[in-house]
């Protein structure tokens, strides 16, 4: 295989991932990038995402590259039929290679957690809007999940018919004529105030010594750091062992992959880079460009990095949906600032309009302690331009997360636990 510096690489994306697409720019001979764009009514913001930086080549398709790239890479769920027909041809794929239909067909996953003995979240499924408002009348604490359409239905955490009936009532699903068709989950809440995922990646069904073991406050903030995955603890860790075999056999799977897991329940399956802690690992990961390129090629490449600890901060905007933003930072900011939806214009980062609303981006830290990186996150927030912020106060939160989980014997690292009034 060719040295890292003389790899052409493809990067084929929604538009979430532009930085994977600049990682790979860093240390490549040459980047192409391209995104959906097979519209009938097909818009400017499709198609400038990915443009204008000096060390990317924006494409209208893979296959128009097809000879001259070393290695296409698939960063998110999705582009399914043009990943098995670059397989097909022989080439390198880093992606799902299919296997993203556990992640957007939740019927589909949980079967393969019943096939493979593991334990399944107690849950009912609801065919039809109606039927789910009558399934929910005069229950708490529900949590409701649909297949394929994040768009129009994230997960929804039912209170109660005081707190959410009207929300529901209100909800375009009630008014659409197919209302019918939908295909609810509905699950029981799980008692555990701990949310805990390994992010790494599957190279034909086997993974790394070394894995970012990350907790994460959901939309907010994430705090992790590179450990043993023989180290992390069994609840966590028996799902890669388990999961891994399958996604090799099954798929042949080489790319990212994260889990997220409610102890004892596998809740969730991340077939792509998660967002967050991809961001995080774009810079934490030196050599990240050279385990997507080897990797895509069937060799597992162990994580190499200069600190262990890692965080991000989730950057908000004043701005409407249909706003271009412009994110004009400082030199010293701009490597620890990972927007999506981005292209340059005179070497200033803009974002393009995108279904993400106030969205801006991640604030990335990493470091030799959670402390250090609290503190670099907090000096960083501070150098952010005029109209852009972030929580850092949701890290408080992970902290006291972090500490629950110490007591269950579940660690991201031997080191203790600071005390959250730290963010404060």
């Amino acid at each position: 295989m060719k040295p890292i510096h003389e790899v052409t690489a493809c990067v084929v994306d929604h538009g979430l991932f532009t930085h994977i697409a600049l990682a790979m720019a860093e240390q490549c001979e040459r980047v192409f990038y391209c995104g959906p764009n097979e519209k009938v009514m097909r818009r400017f913001e499709d198609d400038v995402v990915g443009d204008g930086f000096d060390n990317i080549i924006r494409i209208e398709s893979p296959f128009q590259v097809e000879h001259l790239a070393d290695v296409f890479v698939f960063p998110d769920t999705g582009f399914r039929y043009e990943q098995l027909k670059l397989l097909k041809d022989g080439r390198a794929v880093w992606g799902h290679h299919g296997a993203d239909v556990l992640e957007v067909n939740k019927g589909r996953f949980l079967d393969v957690l019943k096939e493979l003995d593991m334990e399944v979240p107690p849950h009912t499924i609801i065919h039809g809007f109606d039927n789910l408002m009558s399934h929910l009348r005069g229950k708490e604490d529900k949590w409701v999940k649909v297949s394929k359409w994040r768009g129009d239905w994230e997960t929804f955490h039912w209170r109660n018919q005081a707190l959410d009936g009207d929300y529901l009532r209100g909800h375009p699903y009630n008014r659409c004529p197919a209302r019918s068709l939908f295909t609810f989950y509905v699950f029981d809440k799980i008692d555990t105030p701990i949310e805990d995922g390994v992010d790494t990646w599957c190279i034909d069904g086997k993974w790394p010594k070394n894995v970012l073991h990350a907790m994460e406050r959901k939309d907010k903030s994430l705090i992790g750091a590179i450990q043993p995955l023989s180290e992390i603890h069994e609840s966590v860790r028996v799902v890669n062992e388990v999961f891994g075999p399958y996604l090799g056999e099954k798929f042949g799977y080489r790319g990212a992959f994260s889990t997220e897991v409610r102890p004892p329940y596998f809740i969730d399956p991340t077939c792509r880079f998660g967002s967050p802690p991809s961001q995080l690992q774009s810079v934490l990961i030196k050599n990240l460009p050279d385990v997507i390129y080897r990797g895509a090629h069937g060799e597992l490449v162990e994580p190499i990095h200069d600190d262990v600890f890692g965080g991000q901060v989730f950057i908000t905007a004043d701005r409407e949906k249909d706003e271009y933003l412009t994110l004009d930072l400082d030199q010293e900011l701009r490597p620890f600032v990972k927007s999506a939806f981005c292209f340059e214009v005179d070497g200033i980062a803009r974002i393009a309009p995108n279904p993400l609303e106030n969205w801006a981006g991640w604030l990335v830290a990493t470091g030799k302690s959670v402390r250090q990186i609290v503190d670099l996150l907090k000096e960083r927030k501070e150098m952010l331009p005029p109209g852009f912020d972030c929580d850092i106060s949701s890290m408080a939160d992970l902290l006291r997360s972090l500490e629950d989980a110490e007591k269950k014997g579940i660690e991201i690292s031997e080191q203790p636990v600071p005390e959250p009034e730290i963010v404060l």
